[in-house]
């Protein structure tokens, strides 16, 4: 029974060495997003794509929402998406997905 106890944390190291070995991680941070406006309640990565949504994002009055779109791999914002017909409390970017 004590051998057990000895291999499992070797095995978990392991893993997490060789998970942390591939992966790479960036600070996303809107160009123009207030601390008030929820940037990051909502995340989606497909591929090379990032998409961020800000429920709370001033646009059309209060709380229009905006959803963000970044590059994966460099971590550079590439678009600010906005409605076109937004208005206040719409919290357009509370949900995202990208495919």
């Amino acid at each position: 029974m004590l051998r057990h106890k000895l291999l499992l944390p070797v095995a978990l190291l392991w893993v997490a060495s060789d998970l942390g070995a591939q992966t790479q991680s960036f600070k996303y941070v809107a160009s123009d997003a207030g601390p008030a406006e929820a940037f990051g309640h909502a995340l989606d990565v497909e591929g090379s794509y990032a998409v961020i949504g800000a429920r709370n994002a001033v646009v059309n009055g209060a709380d229009t929402g905006a959803a963000y779109v970044f590059d994966s791999v460099t971590g550079q914002e590439l678009y600010k998406i906005v409605p076109a017909d937004g208005a206040s409390n719409d919290k357009f970017g509370f949900s995202v997905s990208i495919e």
